[in-house]
């Protein structure tokens, strides 16, 4: 066996290091030889007890046992280099849902064996570069195509929103990215489910007034909501409804939990302007108004009793 120079074993060391701190100590022989090892010298560490063997090609180093994300490198690792983390497991990568140690999940492009303990689906097609992100080092897919592959598998609905929901409000999902990666799947199995799942946060272009002429439709049906101004423009904004006797405001968003920073900062704007002008704002989103309404209508109607006027603007 040839002699490794000092500085060389140190360097390898040093490197070996570092991607056992970002891989939660698991590494793979192949990684190994990139590094300078050889196969000689891996097998006499494994002999030693130095470094454990996990799986086929999988070593761990540096630690008693696989845990956390580590099991998330170990399934992305027996993939090959043409693999990546999909379906529940990304959605795990992506901190969407628990690790399913026992179910763990990895697409191949091309043909792939079959790996015992492992999940490996196929593709023929490299995916869209947008549809493989890395996260913390874990190749695996966006939460657009998470939600695609999910649909794939005959998933629930209620799966696929709460997935969804969650990804939106961690700001995980781009939903002009959504919208594409839809329209590159048309005509895959469970597509049309995301679709729908994905609609309410897709807003077409009159969205918001649809919103709009719900709230307006339940308005004039229930006698405890008073009347109110719409569309009003006061000061530089425009505002939804106005309870003039009430000084209460009602914003009614079409996008729940996410839109973009500017559109959020100018919300922020807006409210505070409002109330430095002694005026309360509710904010309600097409979201809550399908879920939670008799919410939404209690909050507004404890608003109103708080009473008020406002002032001539």
């Amino acid at each position: 066996m040839d002699e490794v120079h000092p500085t060389d074993a140190k360097r390898r060391e040093r490197d070996l290091l570092r991607l056992t701190r970002a891989q939660e100590h698991v590494v793979s022989v192949e990684q190994l030889r990139r590094l300078g090892y050889t196969r000689g010298e891996i097998q006499a560490r494994v002999r030693r007890g130095e470094w454990s063997r996990v799986a086929r090609g999988v070593l761990l180093i540096g630690a008693p046992a696989v845990e956390g994300r580590g099991h998330l490198f170990v399934a992305q690792l027996r993939g090959g280099p043409h693999a990546f983390l999909s379906h529940r497991t990304a959605a795990a990568a992506h901190g969407l849902r628990p690790i399913a140690r026992s179910h763990l999940e990895v697409t191949v492009i091309g043909t792939a064996h079959r790996r015992a303990g492992l999940v490996v689906h196929t593709t023929t097609a490299s995916p869209h570069p947008s549809e493989i992100v890395t996260r913390s080092g874990l190749r695996c897919s966006s939460v657009s195509r998470i939600l695609t592959e999910l649909a794939g598998e005959g998933r629930h609905a209620a799966e696929i929103e709460e997935t969804l929901l969650k990804a939106v409000r961690r700001g995980l999902v781009d939903l002009s990215d959504l919208d594409a990666t839809i329209t590159r799947h048309a005509g895959d199995p469970g597509i049309t489910l995301v679709r729908a799942v994905a609609g309410r946060y897709l807003d077409p272009a009159d969205r918001k007034s649809g919103l709009e002429r719900a709230f307006d439709a339940h308005a004039a049906n229930d006698a405890r909501i008073p009347p109110y101004r719409k569309n009003v423009r006061l000061g530089r904004y425009e505002l939804d409804c106005v309870f003039d006797e009430q000084k209460v405001v009602v914003e009614l968003d079409g996008r729940p939990y996410h839109r973009a920073v500017q559109d959020m900062d100018r919300d922020r704007g807006k409210d505070v302007w409002l109330q430095l002008r002694g005026l309360r704002i509710m904010r309600i989103t097409d979201f809550r108004w399908q879920y939670d309404r008799d919410g939404a209508v209690e909050d507004l109607l404890a608003l109103l009793r708080l009473g008020g006027r406002a002032e001539a603007a």
